[in-house]
Protein backbone atom coordinates (compact mmCIF):
# COMPACT_ATOMS: atom_id res chain seq x y z
CA UNK A 1 0.00 0.00 0.00
CA UNK A 2 1.37 3.41 -0.96
CA UNK A 3 1.71 5.94 1.82
CA UNK A 4 -0.33 9.10 2.21
CA UNK A 5 1.00 12.50 1.23
CA UNK A 6 3.72 13.18 3.79
CA UNK A 7 4.74 16.52 5.28
CA UNK A 8 7.84 16.49 7.46
CA UNK A 9 10.22 19.02 8.97
CA UNK A 10 13.14 16.66 8.25
CA UNK A 11 15.11 16.59 4.99
CA UNK A 12 14.40 12.95 4.21
CA UNK A 13 11.66 10.37 4.67
CA UNK A 14 12.32 6.93 6.08
CA UNK A 15 11.68 4.16 3.56
CA UNK A 16 11.64 6.57 0.65
CA UNK A 17 14.14 7.96 -1.86
CA UNK A 18 13.86 11.53 -3.11
CA UNK A 19 13.98 11.18 -6.89
CA UNK A 20 13.09 14.78 -7.76
CA UNK A 21 13.15 18.09 -5.92
CA UNK A 22 10.36 19.96 -7.67
CA UNK A 23 10.24 23.43 -6.10
CA UNK A 24 10.22 25.41 -2.87
CA UNK A 25 6.70 26.46 -1.96
CA UNK A 26 5.13 28.72 0.64
CA UNK A 27 1.80 30.21 1.62
CA UNK A 28 0.43 32.75 4.11
CA UNK A 29 -2.91 33.03 5.84
CA UNK A 30 -4.21 35.92 7.92
CA UNK A 31 -7.19 35.99 10.26
CA UNK A 32 -8.52 38.99 12.14
CA UNK A 33 -9.01 39.01 15.90
CA UNK A 34 -10.51 41.50 18.34
CA UNK A 35 -8.87 41.67 21.73
CA UNK A 36 -12.09 42.65 23.50
CA UNK A 37 -14.10 39.76 22.07
CA UNK A 38 -11.25 37.45 23.01
CA UNK A 39 -11.29 38.73 26.61
CA UNK A 40 -15.02 38.29 26.80
CA UNK A 41 -14.69 34.77 25.47
CA UNK A 42 -11.95 33.78 27.92
CA UNK A 43 -10.86 35.63 31.06
CA UNK A 44 -7.54 33.81 30.91
CA UNK A 45 -6.59 36.02 27.99
CA UNK A 46 -6.73 39.04 30.28
CA UNK A 47 -5.12 37.55 33.36
CA UNK A 48 -2.22 35.96 31.46
CA UNK A 49 -3.30 32.34 31.70
CA UNK A 50 -3.69 29.87 28.86
CA UNK A 51 -5.72 31.40 26.05
CA UNK A 52 -8.13 28.93 24.57
CA UNK A 53 -9.41 31.53 22.12
CA UNK A 54 -6.03 32.33 20.64
CA UNK A 55 -5.07 28.68 20.66
CA UNK A 56 -8.15 27.80 18.64
CA UNK A 57 -7.43 30.59 16.15
CA UNK A 58 -3.84 29.44 15.72
CA UNK A 59 -4.87 25.80 15.32
CA UNK A 60 -7.38 26.85 12.68
CA UNK A 61 -4.72 28.79 10.78
CA UNK A 62 -2.29 25.91 11.10
CA UNK A 63 -4.77 23.55 9.44
CA UNK A 64 -5.58 26.03 6.67
CA UNK A 65 -1.99 26.69 5.60
CA UNK A 66 -1.09 23.01 5.80
CA UNK A 67 -3.99 22.15 3.50
CA UNK A 68 -3.12 24.95 1.06
CA UNK A 69 0.54 23.97 0.97
CA UNK A 70 -0.41 20.33 0.32
CA UNK A 71 -2.73 21.30 -2.55
CA UNK A 72 -0.04 23.48 -4.12
CA UNK A 73 2.50 20.66 -3.89
CA UNK A 74 0.10 18.17 -5.47
CA UNK A 75 -0.67 20.59 -8.29
CA UNK A 76 3.00 20.54 -9.39
CA UNK A 77 3.33 16.75 -9.20
CA UNK A 78 4.77 16.29 -5.70
CA UNK A 79 3.86 13.50 -3.31
CA UNK A 80 5.68 14.88 -0.25
CA UNK A 81 6.94 18.07 1.40
CA UNK A 82 10.22 18.05 3.29
CA UNK A 83 11.85 20.79 5.36
CA UNK A 84 8.39 21.91 6.49
CA UNK A 85 8.46 25.09 8.53
CA UNK A 86 5.68 27.15 10.05
CA UNK A 87 5.85 30.61 11.65
CA UNK A 88 3.23 32.63 13.55
CA UNK A 89 3.13 36.43 13.67
CA UNK A 90 0.81 39.03 15.11
CA UNK A 91 0.03 42.08 13.03
CA UNK A 92 -1.34 45.14 14.82
CA UNK A 93 -2.45 48.52 13.57
CA UNK A 94 -5.44 50.81 13.41
CA UNK A 95 -6.92 49.36 16.62
CA UNK A 96 -7.00 45.98 14.91
CA UNK A 97 -5.11 42.79 15.53
CA UNK A 98 -4.52 39.98 13.06
CA UNK A 99 -2.78 36.65 13.25
CA UNK A 100 -0.65 35.49 10.31
CA UNK A 101 0.73 32.04 9.68
CA UNK A 102 3.48 31.44 7.12
CA UNK A 103 4.30 27.89 6.00
CA UNK A 104 7.05 26.76 3.65
CA UNK A 105 8.84 23.62 2.50
CA UNK A 106 10.33 21.79 -0.47
CA UNK A 107 7.89 19.93 -2.72
CA UNK A 108 9.43 16.70 -3.97
CA UNK A 109 8.60 13.33 -5.46
CA UNK A 110 9.42 10.34 -3.28
CA UNK A 111 9.97 6.80 -4.56
CA UNK A 112 9.16 4.38 -1.78
CA UNK A 113 10.94 1.10 -1.22
CA UNK A 114 7.89 -1.07 -1.91
CA UNK A 115 9.71 -4.28 -1.02
CA UNK A 116 10.73 -2.92 2.36
CA UNK A 117 7.23 -1.65 3.01
CA UNK A 118 5.61 -4.92 1.93
CA UNK A 119 7.83 -6.87 4.30
CA UNK A 120 6.64 -4.84 7.27
CA UNK A 121 4.02 -6.72 9.22
CA UNK A 122 0.80 -4.82 9.90
CA UNK A 123 -0.42 -5.31 13.43
CA UNK A 124 -3.33 -3.00 12.75
CA UNK A 125 -5.29 -1.93 9.69
CA UNK A 126 -6.48 1.64 9.78
CA UNK A 127 -9.73 2.81 8.29
CA UNK A 128 -7.65 5.15 6.13
CA UNK A 129 -5.87 2.16 4.57
CA UNK A 130 -9.19 0.46 3.98
CA UNK A 131 -10.46 3.56 2.16
CA UNK A 132 -7.30 3.68 0.01
CA UNK A 133 -7.65 0.02 -0.96
CA UNK A 134 -11.32 0.54 -1.84
CA UNK A 135 -10.43 3.57 -3.97
CA UNK A 136 -7.69 1.62 -5.77
CA UNK A 137 -10.07 -1.24 -6.57
CA UNK A 138 -12.83 1.12 -7.68
CA UNK A 139 -10.45 2.87 -10.08
CA UNK A 140 -9.21 -0.38 -11.63
CA UNK A 141 -12.79 -1.59 -11.99
CA UNK A 142 -13.85 1.69 -13.58
CA UNK A 143 -10.94 1.71 -16.04
CA UNK A 144 -11.56 -1.90 -17.05
CA UNK A 145 -15.15 -1.03 -17.99
CA UNK A 146 -13.82 1.20 -20.81
CA UNK A 147 -15.55 4.38 -19.62
CA UNK A 148 -16.02 7.56 -21.62
CA UNK A 149 -14.17 9.59 -19.00
CA UNK A 150 -12.55 9.36 -15.57
CA UNK A 151 -14.18 11.05 -12.54
CA UNK A 152 -12.19 13.99 -11.17
CA UNK A 153 -11.91 12.34 -7.75
CA UNK A 154 -10.24 9.27 -9.32
CA UNK A 155 -7.85 11.46 -11.30
CA UNK A 156 -6.83 13.22 -8.09
CA UNK A 157 -6.24 9.90 -6.37
CA UNK A 158 -4.07 8.55 -9.20
CA UNK A 159 -1.99 11.73 -9.20
CA UNK A 160 -1.45 11.36 -5.46
CA UNK A 161 -0.83 7.61 -5.63
CA UNK A 162 0.57 6.84 -9.13
CA UNK A 163 0.63 3.04 -9.05
CA UNK A 164 2.19 0.85 -11.75
CA UNK A 165 -1.02 -1.13 -12.17
CA UNK A 166 -2.75 1.97 -13.57
CA UNK A 167 -0.43 2.14 -16.60
CA UNK A 168 -1.93 -0.41 -18.99
CA UNK A 169 -5.62 0.35 -18.39
CA UNK A 170 -4.97 4.08 -18.74
CA UNK A 171 -3.16 3.59 -22.05
CA UNK A 172 -5.93 1.30 -23.30
CA UNK A 173 -8.57 3.87 -22.38
CA UNK A 174 -6.64 6.69 -24.02
CA UNK A 175 -6.03 4.72 -27.22
CA UNK A 176 -9.72 3.91 -27.46
CA UNK A 177 -10.73 7.54 -27.00
CA UNK A 178 -8.20 8.62 -29.67
CA UNK A 179 -9.49 6.05 -32.15
CA UNK A 180 -13.02 7.34 -31.67
CA UNK A 181 -11.93 10.99 -31.85
CA UNK A 182 -13.52 11.88 -28.53
CA UNK A 183 -10.61 12.59 -26.22
CA UNK A 184 -11.51 15.27 -23.70
CA UNK A 185 -9.07 18.12 -23.05
CA UNK A 186 -9.11 17.19 -19.35
CA UNK A 187 -8.12 13.61 -20.18
CA UNK A 188 -5.24 14.77 -22.40
CA UNK A 189 -3.89 17.04 -19.66
CA UNK A 190 -4.27 14.27 -17.10
CA UNK A 191 -2.41 11.72 -19.24
CA UNK A 192 0.50 14.11 -19.75
CA UNK A 193 0.70 14.70 -16.01
CA UNK A 194 0.16 11.16 -14.72
CA UNK A 195 2.95 9.68 -16.86
CA UNK A 196 5.40 12.07 -15.24
CA UNK A 197 4.54 10.42 -11.92
CA UNK A 198 3.95 6.77 -12.78
CA UNK A 199 6.83 4.34 -12.13
CA UNK A 200 9.01 4.75 -15.23
CA UNK A 201 10.30 1.19 -15.06
CA UNK A 202 6.76 0.07 -15.88
CA UNK A 203 5.37 2.93 -17.94
CA UNK A 204 8.25 3.81 -20.28
CA UNK A 205 8.63 0.42 -22.02
CA UNK A 206 4.88 0.45 -22.77
CA UNK A 207 4.99 4.01 -24.09
CA UNK A 208 8.09 3.47 -26.23
CA UNK A 209 6.56 0.32 -27.64
CA UNK A 210 4.00 2.56 -29.41
CA UNK A 211 6.08 5.73 -29.84
CA UNK A 212 5.37 5.75 -33.59
CA UNK A 213 1.76 6.60 -32.74
CA UNK A 214 1.41 10.37 -32.66
CA UNK A 215 -0.59 10.64 -29.42
CA UNK A 216 1.84 8.35 -27.56
CA UNK A 217 4.77 10.40 -28.85
CA UNK A 218 2.91 13.48 -27.64
CA UNK A 219 2.76 12.05 -24.10
CA UNK A 220 6.46 11.14 -24.19
CA UNK A 221 7.34 14.61 -25.41
CA UNK A 222 5.11 16.72 -23.16
CA UNK A 223 5.96 14.65 -20.09
CA UNK A 224 9.73 14.95 -20.76
CA UNK A 225 10.19 11.16 -20.80
CA UNK A 226 13.40 10.86 -22.80
CA UNK A 227 14.98 7.51 -21.88
CA UNK A 228 18.38 7.06 -23.65
CA UNK A 229 18.47 3.25 -23.52
CA UNK A 230 14.99 2.94 -25.05
CA UNK A 231 15.78 5.59 -27.66
CA UNK A 232 18.94 3.73 -28.67
CA UNK A 233 16.91 0.56 -29.05
CA UNK A 234 14.36 2.40 -31.22
CA UNK A 235 17.14 3.94 -33.34
CA UNK A 236 18.65 0.54 -34.07
CA UNK A 237 15.25 -0.84 -35.04
CA UNK A 238 14.32 2.02 -37.36
CA UNK A 239 16.48 5.14 -37.27
CA UNK A 240 14.13 7.17 -39.47
CA UNK A 241 11.11 6.71 -37.20
CA UNK A 242 13.26 7.39 -34.14
CA UNK A 243 14.19 10.94 -35.17
CA UNK A 244 11.27 12.41 -33.22
CA UNK A 245 12.56 10.79 -30.02
CA UNK A 246 15.79 12.80 -30.31
CA UNK A 247 13.76 15.97 -29.75
CA UNK A 248 12.38 14.75 -26.41
CA UNK A 249 14.09 15.91 -23.21
CA UNK A 250 14.06 14.85 -19.56
CA UNK A 251 14.22 16.58 -16.20
CA UNK A 252 17.85 15.69 -15.51
CA UNK A 253 20.73 13.73 -17.06
CA UNK A 254 23.31 11.43 -15.52
CA UNK A 255 26.74 10.39 -16.75
CA UNK A 256 25.21 7.07 -17.80
CA UNK A 257 22.59 8.94 -19.86
CA UNK A 258 25.36 10.92 -21.52
CA UNK A 259 27.29 7.83 -22.59
CA UNK A 260 24.19 6.24 -24.13
CA UNK A 261 23.37 9.50 -25.90
CA UNK A 262 26.86 9.47 -27.41
CA UNK A 263 26.16 5.97 -28.71
CA UNK A 264 22.95 7.24 -30.32
CA UNK A 265 24.82 10.08 -31.99
CA UNK A 266 27.57 7.73 -33.15
CA UNK A 267 24.96 5.48 -34.74
CA UNK A 268 23.62 8.36 -36.84
CA UNK A 269 27.06 9.68 -37.69
CA UNK A 270 28.08 6.29 -39.04
CA UNK A 271 25.00 5.48 -41.07
CA UNK A 272 25.85 3.72 -44.33
CA UNK A 273 25.31 5.58 -47.57
CA UNK A 274 21.98 4.84 -49.24
CA UNK A 275 22.93 6.94 -52.26
CA UNK A 276 26.11 6.87 -54.29
CA UNK A 277 28.48 8.79 -56.50
CA UNK A 278 29.12 7.10 -59.82
CA UNK A 279 29.96 7.84 -63.41
CA UNK A 280 26.95 8.28 -65.66
CA UNK A 281 27.35 8.00 -69.38
CA UNK A 282 26.45 11.11 -71.30
CA UNK A 283 24.94 9.40 -74.32
CA UNK A 284 26.15 9.42 -77.91
CA UNK A 285 27.31 13.03 -77.96
CA UNK A 286 27.57 13.79 -74.28
CA UNK A 287 30.49 13.34 -71.90
CA UNK A 288 30.57 10.85 -69.10
CA UNK A 289 30.36 12.57 -65.68
CA UNK A 290 30.12 11.75 -62.02
CA UNK A 291 26.65 12.10 -60.52
CA UNK A 292 25.16 11.96 -57.06
CA UNK A 293 22.43 9.33 -57.24
CA UNK A 294 20.08 9.33 -54.25
CA UNK A 295 18.43 6.25 -52.74
CA UNK A 296 15.42 6.85 -55.01
CA UNK A 297 17.69 6.69 -58.06
CA UNK A 298 17.41 10.38 -58.89
CA UNK A 299 20.49 11.74 -60.66
CA UNK A 300 22.00 15.02 -59.44
CA UNK A 301 25.19 17.04 -59.92
CA UNK A 302 28.05 15.47 -58.04
CA UNK A 303 28.48 18.44 -55.71
CA UNK A 304 24.81 18.67 -54.76
CA UNK A 305 24.36 17.81 -51.06
CA UNK A 306 20.64 17.08 -51.23
CA UNK A 307 18.67 15.56 -54.08
CA UNK A 308 16.74 18.23 -55.98
CA UNK A 309 13.75 15.87 -56.31
CA UNK A 310 13.35 14.08 -52.96
CA UNK A 311 15.60 16.36 -50.85
CA UNK A 312 17.62 13.50 -49.33
CA UNK A 313 21.40 13.43 -48.94
CA UNK A 314 23.70 10.52 -49.66
CA UNK A 315 22.79 8.89 -46.33
CA UNK A 316 19.07 9.22 -47.02
CA UNK A 317 18.58 12.07 -44.55
CA UNK A 318 16.64 15.28 -45.12
CA UNK A 319 17.76 18.74 -44.00
CA UNK A 320 15.31 18.46 -41.10
CA UNK A 321 16.85 15.15 -40.05
CA UNK A 322 20.34 16.65 -40.10
CA UNK A 323 19.14 19.62 -38.04
CA UNK A 324 17.73 17.24 -35.41
CA UNK A 325 21.05 15.38 -35.24
CA UNK A 326 22.98 18.66 -34.91
CA UNK A 327 20.69 19.85 -32.11
CA UNK A 328 21.09 16.49 -30.38
CA UNK A 329 24.88 16.80 -30.70
CA UNK A 330 24.73 20.27 -29.14
CA UNK A 331 22.65 18.97 -26.23
CA UNK A 332 25.26 16.26 -25.61
CA UNK A 333 28.04 18.87 -25.63
CA UNK A 334 26.19 21.04 -23.12
CA UNK A 335 25.37 18.12 -20.79
CA UNK A 336 28.99 16.93 -20.88
CA UNK A 337 30.26 20.41 -20.15
CA UNK A 338 27.91 20.88 -17.18
CA UNK A 339 28.57 17.41 -15.76
CA UNK A 340 32.31 18.03 -15.82
CA UNK A 341 32.08 21.60 -14.55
Amino acid sequence: MRRNFIITSTNNIEGGEIVKYIDTICCNEVIGTNVFSDIAASFTDFFGGTSGTYRNKLNSLYGIVKKRLTEEAKSIGANAIIGYRIDFDEISGGNKQMLMVSASGTACFIKYNEREISQQKNDYVSNNNIEHEKQRRDILSHLSSNPYSIPESQMEYMLEFPLAEFVEPLLKLYKDRIEHNNVLVELQAFMNKIFQLLPQKTSLPLLYKDYKTSFILDIINKSHLFEPSLVLQAVKENHKFAFNLLKVDKESYSQEDLEIMKSILSYYENLPNTGKIEVVKGGIFGKDSEKFICENDHKNDKDREYCEYCYLNIKGLSRGDVDIINNFRQRIDIIECLLNK
